[in-house]
């Protein structure tokens, strides 16, 4: 999604002064340019076969965070700035979710919420999207030295995955394989995502809730079981395998797998739309990776 560093820094900046720092502004000031990345579920098939093919990737300490999507973004974003962008005067400044520096750290989930992608809920911390419920992750924010006005701000940005569509993105002629790399969704996900959000849900305002006050209860009741029970999500030890042999989650991490299955449930009851973010929900390989770091899902000795 599009968005203007200056609505980052004035809200989500603002009330933690002592956490985080501010986004940087050019030359249009508050109107900087920010584009926030993230991913659905249709990350994992692509990461899934480079990890297989990819040494390096298989070798990282990290492979999503700094094997591929680092790599990726860094070079793909690069690339078509210097191929489309030649006035740019200041580099790019991309910022990944998974950085921890102070002056570098980004609260995603909060600016997701004050753009209108997902809603910041207060009970799981997790975001919760109008059509893929709490089945996304953040991946970068890139800002550039461009203007983003009020009428081209808060716009989705989706980008296929077929051979003929590479060109959907800025013009560039990328090739299948390169294309690939990059954090990518279905192209009818906005036509479909503007079917399912509610009327209230406006691009540049904060995310209504997608669920009432009786089911952020639930699920805070939910959450201070698995807490009680000292339940961290997937530091134990993992490993264990279903009776054909196949990772599956560990008993930790599928407590907290379970609350955000709740979550995407309560989204449905809610907007009376029955199984429907479900159908976003990570693959099991996905989850087992994602909780546990379980590096067995790959098939890769």
């Amino acid at each position: 999604i599009l968005s203007q560093v200056g609505l980052y820094n004035k809200t989500v900046v603002a009330g933690n002064p002592n956490r985080l720092s501010p986004l940087p502004k050019y030359s249009a000031g508050n109107d900087t340019l920010a584009l926030l990345l993230g991913n659905s579920k249709a990350i994992w098939p692509k990461f899934h076969r480079a990890y297989t093919k990819n040494k390096a990737i298989q070798n990282c300490p990290s492979p999503l965070d700094l094997g591929y999507v680092k790599p990726a973004l860094t070079k793909i974003f690069h690339r078509l700035l210097s191929m489309k962008l030649p006035s740019q005067d200041v580099q790019p400044d991309l910022r990944f979710a998974h950085e921890t520096n102070p002056e570098r750290l980004v609260a995603f989930a909060q600016l997701a919420h004050e753009t209108g992608l997902a809603q910041f809920c207060p009970s799981t911390k997790l975001s919760v999207h109008p059509l893929l419920g709490p089945w996304l992750s953040y991946r970068a924010i890139v800002i550039l030295d461009l203007e983003c006005s009020q009428e081209e701000c808060n716009q989705v940005a989706t980008f296929r995955t077929l051979d003929d569509s590479a060109s959907f993105l800025w013009g560039w002629n990328l090739s299948e394989e390169t294309f690939e790399t990059a954090v990518i969704s279905a192209s009818s996900f906005a036509d479909e995502m503007e079917l399912q959000k509610d009327s209230a849900w406006q691009w540049g305002k904060p995310a209504p809730l997608l669920y009432g006050p009786k089911a952020i209860s639930r699920l805070k009741s939910k959450i201070d079981g698995v807490v009680a029970v000292g339940i961290s999500g997937g530091t134990e030890a993992t490993g264990s395998r279903d009776s054909d042999g196949k990772p599956v989650l560990s008993r930790n991490s599928k407590e907290w797998v379970d609350i955000r299955r709740d979550v995407a449930t309560e989204v449905d009851v809610f907007h009376q739309l029955p199984s429907h973010t479900s159908r976003w929900e990570y693959c099991t390989e996905h989850l087992v990776y994602h909780y546990d770091r379980n590096r067995d899902v790959f098939g890769v000795g």
